[in-house]
């Protein structure tokens, strides 16, 4: 390595002719212009907040983009900082809505218990009911009680309707408005000839349960108030 004094630089660099090229000056204090240099400036525009973004494959292909967009932030993504685990579906926090999840809804509303010891209790029974109408037909898959309050007409009691499981239970409660009313059973109500009515008992609330019995396809008659000739 050869020492060059501060004195000798000086005066090298002072002889240097005006004009030329822009160089640069190497250890061997030769002016070399033939250095390939490359200089890339930042994409123009951008505001507060943006971030430079790839848009291609290429070298300094790169643009500015909101900070969020497209990107797997923290702050959203992982705020309990739960790190690798964040998508882990016992990890998550918070509530969301029944409905986010496909075919969640149908599956907690539907279907039986193999196993009792898992089957909720308590659990309040579906029920509707409408003051009067013309022909009464039971959802069997939405509704354990139908009821009608105060039927001003005679009242025809329609087929339920659903896909039932062997042993559902359904109730059908009705009352008059003070007249007594006409009723007219389907045929996929099974009892013994007089156990269903053919009319309202003014003023009373009248109460019959079935069972839906899947080898018949019946709803089978099983408790009833009044029933003729066995409950007043």
């Amino acid at each position: 390595m050869v020492d060059v004094t501060t004195r000798t630089l000086r005066d090298f660099i002072a002889s240097l002719p005006n004009g030329g090229i822009a160089g640069l000056v190497d250890a061997n204090l030769t002016i070399r212009n033939d250095v390939v240099t490359t200089a890339q400036a930042l994409p123009p525009g951008g505001t507060t907040d943006q971030v430079l973004g790839k848009t291609g494959a290429g070298d300094y292909e790169v643009s500015w983009r909101s900070a969020g967009v497209g990107d797997m932030l923290i702050a959203t993504y992982d705020p309990q900082g739960i790190n690798a685990d964040a998508f882990a579906r016992e990890n998550h926090t918070g509530t969301q809505s029944v409905t986010t999840i496909t075919g969640l809804a149908a599956v907690a509303t539907s279907g039986s218990y193999a196993d009792l010891s898992n089957k909720p209790t308590n659990l309040a029974p579906r029920s509707t009911s409408q003051a009067s109408t013309a022909t009464l037909t039971p959802d069997a898959d939405a509704f354990d009680l139908v009821a009608v309050t105060a039927q001003a007409a005679p009242l025809t009691i329609a087929a339920p309707t659903g896909t039932p499981l062997d042993g559902q239970v359904l109730t059908i409660r009705i009352r008059d408005n003070g007249t007594s009313r006409a009723l007219t059973w389907n045929g996929a109500y099974s009892a013994y000839t007089s156990d269903l009515p053919a009319a309202t008992v003014v003023s009373m609330t009248m109460l019959y349960r079935f069972m839906y019995n899947a080898a018949t396809v019946k709803w089978d008659l099983f408790a009833g108030n009044p029933i003729p000739g066995k409950w007043g």
